[in-house]
């Protein structure tokens, strides 16, 4: 903070000026003294402030960075994820028609109705690990 000192400046005797001229100012700088040093406590608060001001605005700029890349990144991936949705849409509308031509058929060749079938159990992720994935050292122990 010494570029905020500017109560020392003049008060050395300088070649050809006046004493009286320098004891002046140091009288005067005595007496402005404490509100000089007060007001460069406030500056130098101030600049800090500033800093960690700038510091921030340059994290979030970061921030905001990442995030814009990864909206796009998820933007570009956004038709093709619907796509596949309304793929297997039309591919359950089509296993439901392929569905009623088997019950079509096999009242036609056996006289009686399927029996409802009980719809299948999602495996257990407890069971059964990824190929190429170690178990979790938890799971392991126990």
């Amino acid at each position: 903070m010494d570029h905020l000192a500017f109560y020392n400046v003049g008060s050395q005797p300088t070649p050809g000026g006046s004493r009286l001229k320098t004891w002046v100012r140091r009288q005067f700088r005595r007496v402005l003294l404490p509100m000089s040093q007060r007001l460069v406590e406030i500056l130098g608060s101030l600049c800090h402030r500033l800093d960690v001001a700038e510091h921030e605005i340059r994290d979030l700029k970061g921030q905001l960075d990442d995030l814009r890349r990864r909206h796009d990144d998820q933007a570009a991936k956004l038709p093709a994820t619907m796509a596949f949705g309304w793929d297997y849409v039309a591919m359950v509308r089509r296993l439901a028609v392929l569905e009623d031509h088997v019950d079509a058929l096999l009242l036609a060749q056996g006289g009686s109705a399927p029996a409802a079938q009980a719809p299948l159990a999602a495996p257990s992720t407890a069971q059964a690990e990824p190929k190429g994935v170690a178990a979790h050292p938890a799971r392991a122990k126990g």
